[in-house]
């Protein structure tokens, strides 16, 4: 009886999440998530689509070169699982400015905010941005953004390559805004 009781139980709370993942869903527009028989596939209705990140990589490597004239940068962009929907590299990109670019949107996705608020909440160490890129996990350098649309999460992004630095957080933020609307301040 107690195993009935508790399959009865995980049952209901699958039930509950799949209701509020659903409804949490239904907030961002169908426009830039995954639909249709791919979502029902996967099982996966908030992930960014492959069409939307293509866009949002179009469109900053519009306002990188329009902002500062350069015309070779790196754009990564992830679903909400951390799997990389779109990534392109410009010619004269080093494996280390791809990588690190990378890096940024796996940690903007992780801590679910942005990674120049999180370089800038970092101790006074210049060493612990360093130990950061050399295990290639995290990266607290500027330029990683996460995706959020109608407060959910449906991936992230990072931008660099071009030497930015803070603007890099500037540009990436331009690029959401163009795809996405205003953006809510870093909170």
């Amino acid at each position: 009886m107690n195993v009935f009781k508790t399959l009865l139980s995980t049952c209901a709370v699958v039930t509950l999440a799949a209701s509020a993942t659903s409804v949490l869903a239904q907030n961002v527009p169908e426009e830039f998530t995954i639909g249709g028989d791919a979502a029902a596939f996967l099982n996966d209705y908030i992930s960014i689509n492959s069409d939307t990140a293509r866009r949002l990589s179009d469109t900053c490597y519009e306002i990188i070169e329009r902002e500062t004239g350069v015309t070779s940068a790196t754009v990564v962009i992830l679903n909400a699982y951390g799997l990389v929907v779109d990534q392109r590299s410009t010619d004269g990109q080093r494996y280390s400015s791809i990588k690190i670019t990378e890096n940024k949107a796996h940690t903007a996705l992780h801590y679910r905010r942005d990674t120049l608020q999180i370089n800038q909440s970092l101790p006074d160490d210049p060493w612990q941005i360093f130990r950061y890129d050399q295990i290639g996990l995290e990266s607290g350098q500027a330029g990683g953004v996460p995706i959020i649309v109608n407060d959910q999460l449906i991936g992230a992004m990072g931008i660099g390559g071009y030497g930015g630095g803070p603007r890099y957080h500037t540009h990436a933020m331009m690029c959401l805004e163009a795809i996405f609307g205003p953006q809510n301040a870093p909170g």
